[in-house]
């Protein structure tokens, strides 16, 4: 019995360490190469026709300002956040999200968190990447 238990934890090991960290969201098949998740609900597309009838829905927020204005706590730029949240600047480089109209003069659009080196300094901030017209 305890030989079967020994063989049960191998065969879940290899299956485990075999297993794949792309992602495909929306059907059974593998993801493209180089993409590490890949939304898809039409199969079978090889060339640029459409695979997929719907979007992504990025994660709504209100951005209270496109910069920190001091330390190295990014949360204090989306409205809703607390003191005690802390969200590492560095960490977060790459996160998008979409800024909607709040009470700040923001324009409404997608952000993404940057950082870039001025004068041998870093410097944070949520770039647009796309700016909805006003209506």
């Amino acid at each position: 019995m305890k030989l079967k238990h020994i063989f049960i934890l191998i065969f879940m090991f290899l299956a485990f360490v075999s297993a794949q960290a792309q992602v495909t969201i929306g059907t059974d098949e593998s993801p493209d190469p180089g993409m590490l998740l890949q939304l898809k609900t039409i199969l079978n597309i090889t060339d640029d026709s459409p695979n997929a009838k719907q979007g992504l829905l990025l994660s709504r927020v209100t951005l209270n300002s496109l910069t920190i204005s001091s330390g190295s706590n990014m949360a204090t730029t989306i409205n809703g956040t607390s003191a005690s949240d802390d969200w590492d600047k560095d960490k977060h480089v790459g996160l998008v999200v979409y800024h909607i109209k709040g009470s700040t003069s923001i324009e409404t659009g997608i952000y993404v968190w940057n950082r870039k080196t001025v004068d041998g300094n870093d410097v944070y901030q949520w770039l647009p990447v796309l700016q909805t017209p006003p209506l």
